[in-house]
């Protein structure tokens, strides 16, 4: 996933995503909403993401992620 803003933003970028962004703002509130962060990012203090990482290596282990199946 590239970000279309900033300096590396083009309007092309622009006319490809905006037609997506009802179906992202949902999609980003769910996924906030399961990993238990913030939705805006404006509670203004150093985020503990550890219970995120936790949570993110439990299902990786869970699902086999870490072993390699050719």
């Amino acid at each position: 996933w590239f970000a279309a803003k900033g300096v590396h933003g083009t309007w092309d970028q622009l006319t490809d995503l905006a037609l997506n962004i009802p179906i992202y703002r949902p999609l980003k509130c769910q996924f906030t909403q399961f990993m238990g962060s913030a939705w805006g990012g404006t509670t203004h203090k150093t985020p503990n993401n550890s219970a995120s990482v936790m949570k993110v290596m439990s299902k990786s282990k869970e699902k086999n992620l870490h072993i390699y199946t050719p």
